[in-house]
């Protein structure tokens, strides 16, 4: 090879290391959107005719709402208020004014979504009626964050019984029957849950599903674990409005957080390892037990229930990612 066959390759290679600098940003976003859209793939669309469809979620979200209800745990609060229910909702609602009530932080963050419940309930109806209007309340909404849990998770789990099961962790799940049952006060909870597969889902209907997503940053402190897929989201046409209001409400929580103090629950010094290591001791036994009976396992028996809700809860994760695997590559990004 002589000289000027060498330098004509590599002015050759120059140029199109150049033309591919000059791409312009236009042409590029494209394989970004491929991307995005593997990341969140599309829902295939449901077996079942719309009418039908309607039909099940319609009863499926009376019998989640009654089961909440009807439980002895729930039929507890028909009569008393719970947690900061009474405390703070329904004492802010009597003593402020409307804005007041909706943009105060209590804990630390907003509570926007209990606020705007209690607020008119306190304000229209009898004292003796707002203990059980926030039950049911409570209890609707964690309903619909049920329904929607089945809905946007079509794109992962394909099998309805299996999305149907997960949905359902929402309501019969131990962990959600004791504190969490019939009170505003921790929808947060539930709430953030939702909002993640609101997120997820793609080809979600807009506008109620933005509302959603504004409601769950407005109330959860802890929606900022979300942003990168709200981000990931705006990559995809006809995908940013969940996502814009999302941010947008999400903004506004942090700025609330900024400019309020929480007052701590403890002067020890904060070790992330102990807080892992009892996170891990916790969180998956109350998950199968209810928080309450966590504290009369170990003592009787040692790590042996941990073990066991550990495999309780991974092993069908660990079999449905096997047979995704099996099944389909969407996730291979």
């Amino acid at each position: 090879m002589n000289e000027n066959s060498v330098l004509h390759e590599n002015s050759t290679l120059v140029g199109e290391d150049a033309a591919v600098a000059r791409e312009p940003v236009a042409t590029r976003r494209p394989r970004w959107r491929g991307w995005a859209g593997r990341v969140l793939p599309e829902a295939p669309p449901s077996p079942w005719p719309r009418g039908r469809l309607a039909v099940g979620y319609v009863v499926a979200f009376l019998a989640a709402t009654a089961f909440q209800l009807l439980i002895p745990a729930g039929r507890s609060r028909w009569t008393h208020l719970w947690a900061e229910d009474g405390g703070i909702f329904l004492f802010d609602g009597v003593r402020y004014e409307f804005l007041t009530v909706i943009t105060g932080p209590y804990g630390g963050y907003l509570h926007t979504l209990p606020r705007l419940i209690a607020e008119p309930v306190v304000t229209l109806l009898p004292p003796e009626l707002v203990a059980p209007v926030f039950a049911v309340a409570s209890a609707a909404v964690r309903s619909l964050v049920a329904l929607l849990v089945y809905a946007a998770s079509r794109a992962y789990l394909r099998s309805s019984p299996v999305r149907f099961a997960h949905a359902a962790l929402v309501v019969v799940l131990p962990v959600g029957l004791s504190d969490p049952l019939g009170n505003l006060t921790n929808l947060h909870w539930f709430m953030f849950y939702g909002v993640f597969w609101a997120l997820l889902w793609r080809s979600a209907p807009r506008v109620p599903v933005a509302v959603f997503a504004v409601l769950a940053a407005l109330t959860s402190p802890m929606v900022f674990l979300l942003v990168p897929i709200a981000l990931v989201r705006l990559l995809l046409p006809r995908a940013r409005s969940v996502s814009a209001a999302f941010l947008a409400a999400s903004a506004l929580q942090a700025v609330a957080m900024s400019r309020t103090e929480r007052l701590a629950y403890s002067g020890d010094r904060y070790e992330p390892m102990q807080v892992v290591l009892a996170a891990l001791l916790r969180v998956p036994l109350a998950g199968f037990t209810g928080s309450e009976q966590v504290q009369h396992y170990y003592p009787a028996h040692g790590h042996l229930p941990l073990l066991v809700a550990l495999l309780l809860a991974g092993l069908p994760i660990l079999a449905a990612l096997r047979w995704a695997r099996s099944r389909s590559g969407w996730w291979r990004w």
